[in-house]
């Protein structure tokens, strides 16, 4: 590889993530301290992918506990006073954003079907392309009242599918250990700190 060309390693997360992270040619360093940008990104998100607890990967002995699927590897919920492992699936489910899955297919609150033939369950994540952005798109300036009607109810979808389920609720669902990123947790004492402080009595001298 010539001078100045840019290489990719893996992310130190790549069994999970699949990713790579890029290397400066120039002196060798990591970009985002050996993350792809999509962990990089998650870090600030849902927190997964945090720095300072790296992620833990194992074979896997026996089925998942959580889905009961036979699989290969494994990874350990990331937090230091929780021992239980999951498959790659269920720890996703547990940390990503899952209202996609409870949508609702606007077709049958009036939006043209796709003339493409692009699959829309009536719930689940909807499939998009040029053709169905543009009827949507034209469909909610023409049926004010029925687009409205769709949102209400796709709300309401999600809020029961959430209400229902652990995806996205980011807590073992074995020792019910929530998962709290680092940052958060300093600012929690910094919090608390700040809280004691302002509790504590002032004796004033004579």
């Amino acid at each position: 590889m010539g001078t100045g060309c840019v290489s990719m390693v893996l992310c130190h997360n790549a069994e999970f993530c699949g990713n790579f992270a890029v290397q400066d040619p120039r002196d060798g360093t990591l970009t985002f301290d050996g993350l792809c940008i999509t962990c990089d990104m998650r870090l600030f998100t849902v927190g997964l992918y945090r720095r300072e607890v790296p992620l833990q990967f194992r074979d896997a002995t026996d089925r998942c506990v959580v889905c009961l699927g036979d699989v290969k590897r494994e990874m350990k919920f990331p937090m230091p006073e929780c021992p239980h492992w999951f498959c790659f699936a269920c720890m996703m489910d547990l940390f990503e954003d899952p209202k996609e899955r409870f949508d609702l297919s606007p077709v049958p609150f009036g939006c043209p079907p796709c003339p493409d033939g692009c699959a829309q369950p009536l719930q689940g994540p909807q499939e998009t392309c040029d053709v169905c952005d543009a009827l949507f798109v034209e469909w909610t300036n023409e049926a004010f009242e029925a687009c409205l009607s769709w949102q209400e109810r796709s709300e309401e979808a999600r809020q029961t599918g959430l209400e229902n389920s652990k995806c996205g609720s980011k807590e073992c669902p074995l020792c019910r250990k929530k998962y709290v990123r680092r940052q958060d947790e300093e600012t929690d004492k910094s919090s608390d700190n700040a809280q004691n402080v302002a509790n504590t009595p002032t004796y004033l001298g004579k």
